[in-house]
């Protein structure tokens, strides 16, 4: 019987349940305390959204001034090292390099113009090729070059203007500093080197460090190109010199005069940021200031954490999105420590195939020196050699009592002098596989008349255009203009008789024309029948179908033989310019 009363007593207190009235004390006492509830949560979500918009106001009124502030700070470092590199400029203007570089006057008056200014670490002149003249860092100048240096690279550019660099790593000293250049020009307006004007980044660093506000602020001093040349607070130095802003959006970024951005990921990685930032007046730089968005967030938590007492449940909820928001900021920490450790390996392999690459090419550039040892080597080796033959030429020569044969022999020995000169200028020249033609012919002019000692009676006039030509084109040249000219000696002035002989090198339409006349007693009438048991005439006609050339000859008063060859086979002015004959820079010469 006991169930069934237990079981009769359950039905009826939920019958009495069943029939308590709907607006029962407990139940008021529930809606009013979930009233009162709901209205404390409005009420501290209503002022901590006003605080909130308050603080990221005044977070962003302080970055706008923190930002006027620095980016004039700046701007005047800017122009005292802009009028240093200036000054530093002058110092170059009509002098030699090297009077310069040997001048401790120089170096002295260079120091005076940067004494008293701490920012500058250092004032460097370069010179056009990259290679330090003279410097406040010590004298005499340290054996440095900066060709491969962007700072250098740009002044090439005759509109390059001024130019600072990121951040770099020295090669005089062992940190790290900026690099303000500025172009020196010869009294032409030529490129004639740059003034560089060195600049310590720890001292824009220590100025930073000694701005105290309310918040943990950070600077960023960066190019229009969005390369960050002073990161503060400081980072890695490797890290520090590839820094770049806003890495992650900086495509969506137009960059005005001055401006906000209140979402922005700092160059250096971290959380995201509330920056402002202000261009440098005159220079195309800009300085950011910004504040980590979580510290603006604890500054505005600081101030609502006094009015937690009346929203303790909105405030539990708060600490636990705050804890959701640092659990995923550790995230991706980790993720981004994962993320630098594979650049950093990439790196490295970079590194290593790079200095693969480096020694290959100092191998390369060793056999390149070797084999232009080699070839100056053989052709000192032939030089000697035909020297060797032109004295036994000249020791059978004096064997033999006949005059056509003591001819014969001074013909040959000429021709050999002639190749040997060549092989002589080749050991000479800076380029082993060029001659330069013009002065060959000047050389070969003046051991002619030597030669044949009538200098007082015939004149030899050398007229040619700078030309180049190599080995297989130049001997066949050679002992052409040779023959020429040893026959217009021998042949054009009998009995005593005086005159001039011309060897003029031209070029005109695609064709170098070679032509050696004289004005002595020209042909004889039966030159032509004669021509085929000439042997000079034969090695004439034999040399220049070697060289697929065109040879003629002319008698009015005087003789003159032609030589037509195509341009291609030569080229004028220095090696690897082809340019064009010009008849302005034509020299003449008599010898």
């Amino acid at each position: 019987m006991i169930p069934a009363r237990e079981n009769a007593t359950d039905r009826q207190f939920d019958g009495a349940k069943a029939q308590q009235p709907l607006w029962s004390p407990r139940r008021l006492i529930a809606l009013l305390g979930g009233g009162l509830i709901l209205i404390g949560v409005i009420l501290f979500g209503s002022l901590a959204v006003g605080r909130w918009h308050a603080t990221q106001a005044e977070a962003e009124r302080l970055t706008v001034n923190l930002a006027d502030l620095l980016a004039e700070h700046a701007g005047r470092l800017f122009d005292a090292s802009n009028l240093v590199a200036n000054q530093a400029a002058l110092l170059i203007a009509d002098r030699d390099w090297d009077e310069v570089e040997r001048s401790a006057a120089a170096q002295s008056w260079l120091l005076r113009v940067s004494r008293g200014i701490d920012f500058i670490s250092a004032v460097w002149l370069i010179d056009g090729s990259g290679k330090a003249r003279l410097t406040t860092r010590g004298f005499p100048t340290p054996d440095i070059n900066v060709a491969d240096r962007e700072h250098f690279r740009v002044q090439r550019n005759a509109d390059a203007g001024l130019y600072i660099s990121r951040l770099l790593q020295s090669r005089a000293v062992d940190e790290t500093n900026i690099v303000l250049s500025r172009r020196i020009e010869d009294s032409a307006g030529r490129f004639a080197g740059a003034a560089l004007v060195v600049l310590d980044p720890n001292y824009f660093l220590t100025f930073y460090r000694s701005i105290s506000v309310d918040y943990p602020i950070e600077i960023d001093l960066f190019r229009a190109d969005l390369a960050v040349v002073i990161r503060y607070p400081e980072v890695e130095a490797d890290r520090a010199l590839s820094l770049e802003k806003w890495p992650d959006r900086a495509e969506r970024i137009a960059l005005g005069e001055s401006g906000t951005i209140f979402h922005a990921r700092a160059a250096a990685g971290g959380p995201e940021s509330l920056e402002s930032y202000q261009r440098i007046k005159g220079f195309p730089f800009y300085i950011s200031v910004g504040i980590p968005r979580p510290d603006i967030f604890q500054h505005w938590l600081q101030g609502t954490l006094q009015q937690a007492i009346f929203a303790g449940a909105a405030l539990l909820a708060l600490l636990l999105l705050v804890a959701v928001a640092m659990s995923r900021a550790r995230r991706e920490e980790v993720a981004r420590a994962k993320l630098q450790a594979l650049n950093q390996t990439l790196e490295q392999r970079v590194h290593e195939r790079t200095s693969e690459v480096e020694r290959s090419a100092e191998g390369l550039r060793q056999l390149l020196a070797e084999k232009d040892v080699l070839f100056r080597e053989v052709h000192h080796r032939v030089k000697n050699n035909l020297q060797i033959i032109s004295s036994l030429l000249n020791l059978y020569a004096n064997k033999f009592a006949s005059v056509e044969v003591q001819r014969s022999f001074t013909d040959c020995l000429n021709q050999v002098r002639a190749m040997g000169l060549v092989h002589e200028l080749l050991y000479r020249s800076p380029n082993v596989a060029e001659i330069d033609f013009d002065e060959y012919l000047r050389v070969l002019a003046s051991r002619l008349l030597v030669f044949f000692g009538r200098g007082n009676q015939v004149r030899l006039n050398i007229r040619s255009v700078p030309l180049h030509f190599d080995l297989q084109t130049t001997i066949p040249l050679a002992l052409i203009v040779t023959e020429a000219v040893t026959n217009a000696f021998k042949h054009a002035f009998r009995d005593g008789r005086s005159g001039t002989i011309e060897v003029e090198v031209s070029q005109t339409r695609g064709k170098t024309s070679i032509r050696v006349s004289d004005d002595g007693v020209g042909m004889p009438p039966d030159w032509k029948e004669t021509q085929e048991r000439s042997l000079g005439l034969k090695l004439l006609h034999v040399l220049a179908e070697q060289i697929d050339a065109d040879l003629s000859y002319e008698i009015n008063n005087g003789t003159t033989v032609r030589l037509v060859i195509d341009t291609p086979v030569a080229r004028s002015g220095s090696p690897g310019s082809g340019s064009s004959f010009d008849p302005a820079q034509e020299r003449t010469s008599g010898a």
